[in-house]
């Protein structure tokens, strides 16, 4: 599940702003179930590297399924693969 909304992930990149304002480093980001993809591709620092599926193991597989019947109210449905992004972080040289 997606423990970040929009606003928690706009509040994250903010603080990301600013250290790397003061202190710019790589820094790559692995975003698995890419809900707020949106956020990222208007955030000007970040450059998308790659995204795509990533197909759950059997095991990731059921466990999704059992936490859905559990926690999930039908909000989300199983479709066995987690959409994915991966970006960087653009340092100015």
């Amino acid at each position: 599940f997606n423990p970040f909304s929009a606003t928690v992930l706009r509040r994250l990149l903010k603080r990301l702003d600013a250290r790397q304002a003061t202190a710019p480093t790589p820094l790559d980001i692995l975003y698995v179930n890419d809900e707020q993809r949106a956020v990222l591709l208007k955030h000007g620092g970040l450059r998308e590297l790659w995204t795509g599926d990533l197909h759950l193991s059997d095991e990731d597989d059921e466990a999704d399924r059992a936490t859905i019947r559990r926690d999930a109210h039908g909000l989300y449905a199983v479709e066995g693969y987690e959409r994915c992004s991966i970006w960087r972080w653009q340092i100015d040289e």
